[in-house]
């Protein structure tokens, strides 16, 4: 940093002019200059100042480079979730008619079922009254013949 030269003769000169003693106006001067000396090393200068704004730009552009990032993975986002949903529609319409078709199956099994359920009623049905039938014949003949045996 560039130091703006102070001269401290004239600042004693001044002082002294103004009244003050030599020996204070020169130390004055001297603890003036040590003052300005700290306060001066302090001080940004324009390669610090150019050096932070360098610095902000990085940081800006890094914003920047994450902002588009996260653009990219939400655009990326929002089609996977698309992808996702088109393939959940077709994997529930594929569930879908599978179900459907099992179903059908189903009832074409129920169908039948009942439908053997009902021959094999008729044909239980049939045989008990062929052996309700024999039953009566037997019991008439036996009656027959018994009447026949008291008979003689």
């Amino acid at each position: 940093m560039t130091v703006t030269a102070f001269d401290t003769l004239a600042y004693a000169r001044k002082l002294k002019a103004a009244g003050i003693p030599e020996v204070q106006a020169e130390a004055q001067a001297t603890a003036l200059v040590e003052v300005l000396k700290e306060s001066v090393s302090e001080l940004a200068t324009r390669a610090d100042l150019s050096a932070v704004k360098a610095d902000v730009n990085a940081v800006q552009v890094n914003v920047n480079n994450v902002r588009q990032e996260i653009r990219a993975l939400e655009a990326t986002l929002k089609q996977d979730m698309r992808t996702l949903e088109l393939t959940l529609k077709q994997d529930n319409r594929s569930v879908e008619a599978a179900l459907k078709q099992d179903m059908t199956r189903l009832e074409a099994k129920f169908t039948t079922l009942e439908a053997k359920f009902g021959n094999l009623e008729e044909r239980t049905e049939g045989r008990f009254r062929l052996l309700q039938w024999m039953l009566g014949f037997n019991l008439a003949l036996t009656v027959a013949v018994l009447w026949l045996l008291i008979r003689q």
